[in-house]
């Protein structure tokens, strides 16, 4: 029952969070890793499974083509795990099986990760013109952000895995993961403090760590269930989170802040996560309503709209949604997104423009144009 339970607090935590987000790369990442941890966790033999290496190496890339700023730590973590291993079966720090073993699983996936992805991006955003990787990294962007208080209730079950571990001279890579995902948090904030880099990038790390430690806390209850004693207390403590859980999401509201860390945050915001989820799905505003979505379908059955043609005159964040339903746009930055030039052109007849397509009320009247369709909610104009 607990496992059960706390399965499902991960899945209606910061994965959750990132559905409504919509940071679908980010959570490609974490389930990439994700699958490392358990493959790495259940194989015996980890340096002399060839399929383990194959996996490794495919899995190892695909975290370049998702985010790649989760390598450094996961690489990091991967490549102390098998030295290790390998320290402890043949009395040394390196053998051959372990060097080849580790150019396949790690620097191959890097360096054909950085070849056709990274550098690839690096060139376009130079011969494009726009932003720096070093500028862009400094840009905050919208994440949820707690620094501590989702992560206090677990913290006794990760003590205890560590200390029970460390007592045996059992080292294994959750605690290594988990160690090396801290420092890689703790080495952002620090770049964050010297203005090199945004705190977004340090919250995207908040993802995973969510997920090593509900996994150690899991495997934290499984051994205590081993003893009546045990089972008996993490079966109370999951009670009794379940209670703080539900106390907290029928009476607690949890407001949207645009700081860059929350400076409300106690001790007590221990399911900031779930009330801040809550809040997204049940009070912000719907991009598209329906009588939009019934609009922008009108255009994808029966007009040929497309970025030479059409203009459209809608808010920033609808422009995405319409991009995903009429493919024919481009979300690049010469989209013709509220350009005032262009629809004063528009209303001198100037500009070759077919279409203009106008959610909810914008306030710009189109003078000389058909109405194609209308409903309370936007406009379909034909312009010539």
């Amino acid at each position: 029952m607990c496992i059960i339970a706390f399965s499902i607090f991960y899945t209606i935590g910061y994965p959750l969070n990132n559905l409504i987000c919509g940071f679908f790369y980010l959570g490609l990442g974490v389930a990439i890793i994700n699958a490392i941890i358990l493959i790495i966790n259940k194989t015996e033999d980890v340096l002399n499974t060839k399929t383990i290496v194959v996996i490794l190496f495919l899995l190892n890339l695909g975290l370049f083509f998702t985010y790649y700023l989760f390598i450094p730590f996961v690489y990091l973590a991967e490549f102390i795990y098998f030295i290790m291993v390998n320290k402890k079966k043949n009395k040394k720090l390196l053998t051959k099986r372990l060097i080849v073993f580790i150019a396949i699983t790690l620097i191959l996936p890097c360096i054909l990760g950085f070849e056709f992805n990274v550098l690839q991006g690096m060139v376009h955003q130079k011969t494009s013109g726009t932003m720096a990787p070093t500028d862009i990294m400094k840009d905050e962007g919208y994440i949820y952000r707690n620094s501590y208080s989702n992560f206090i209730l677990f913290l006794p079950f990760i003590v205890l895995y560590f200390f029970n571990r460390i007592k045996k001279r059992q080292i294994d890579f959750n605690m290594i993961f988990f160690t090396t995902l801290i420092l890689y948090i703790g080495f952002i904030f620090v770049l964050y403090k010297a203005n090199l880099i945004s705190a977004y990038y340090m919250f995207k790390n908040y993802y995973v760590l969510w997920l090593i430690m509900i996994y150690i806390t899991c495997a934290s209850i499984i051994e205590l269930s081993s003893t009546k004693r045990g089972e008996d207390g993490t079966t109370i403590y999951t009670l009794i989170y379940i209670l703080i859980f539900a106390m907290c999401y029928l009476f607690q509201n949890v407001k949207i802040t645009k700081e860059t860390f929350n400076s409300k945050e106690t001790v007590f915001d221990v399911m900031d996560i779930y009330g801040m989820n809550k809040t997204m799905i049940t009070q912000l505003d719907k991009e598209l309503n329906e009588e939009q979505l019934e609009l922008i379908k009108y255009c994808y059955d029966n007009l040929d709209v497309n970025i030479e043609n059409t203009i459209l005159l809608v808010q920033e964040r609808q422009i995405f949604w319409i991009n995903s339903i009429i493919d024919q746009f481009s979300n690049e930055k010469d989209i013709r997104y509220l350009n005032r030039s262009n629809v004063k052109k528009i209303k001198n007849q100037e500009k070759d423009f077919e279409y203009a397509i106008e959610l909810g009320k914008q306030n710009q009247l189109i003078e000389n144009a058909t109405i194609i369709y209308k409903n309370s909610s936007g406009t379909i104009y034909k312009l010539k």
